[in-house]
């Protein structure tokens, strides 16, 4: 991918993770409200951040704890047992397939969140990077051509509106629900 502005980045990021949202609850249809509740501040608050160019005062605490989540899944399908992860009881009824994307999912989250709360172009970057790549490994993983052909239409969408603009790190990007804006 060639880099994109900080805040175009943190735009991406988020939409990613708002496209991979529902497959969240599909998989884990019984998630504990926490849980869910701490995905979409995630996506919220990056989100926000984008179209506002300031950080929201959850950003960090929210950053945190989803990066915590993703660690406690990781712990898991590396062997340890779900109760010494203090993930909720409902993951322990997901498959290890299940377990892997939606710690995947989250991980998209986590990576929004951590592209809000970086200063840095290169960062904010490279943590959109990471998420739009997990973006594309979660669809291949699941077949869902219909949700790769959206994250590549968002990504050509957003490269496109960038090409037009005259774009900097702080110009304010967002999501409409049907194209990108962008604010210097």
């Amino acid at each position: 991918m060639k880099p994109l502005p900080r805040l175009a980045s943190v735009a991406l990021a988020a939409r990613c993770a708002e496209l991979l949202a529902p497959l969240l609850d599909a998989l884990w249809h019984d998630a504990p409200m926490e849980e869910r509740n701490l995905v979409h501040t995630a996506i919220r608050d990056a989100s926000r951040t984008a179209k506002t160019g300031r950080r929201t005062d959850t950003l960090q605490t929210t950053a945190d704890e989803i990066t915590s989540l993703v660690g406690r899944f990781e712990l898991h399908l590396h062997g340890l047992p779900i109760e010494m992860t203090e993930l909720p009881e409902s993951a322990a009824r997901l498959d290890e397939g299940q377990i892997r994307s939606v710690r995947d999912i989250i991980d998209v989250a986590t990576r929004a969140a951590r592209s809000a709360n970086s200063t840095d172009g290169h960062n904010a970057f490279s943590e959109c990077e990471d998420g739009v790549s997990w973006s594309f490994c979660i669809t291949d993983d699941l077949g869902d051509t219909e949700l790769a052909d959206e994250l590549n239409r968002t990504i050509e969408s957003l490269y496109d509106c960038c090409g037009t603009k005259d774009i900097t790190g702080d110009s304010k990007v967002w999501w409409t629900g049907s194209q990108w804006e962008i604010e210097n």
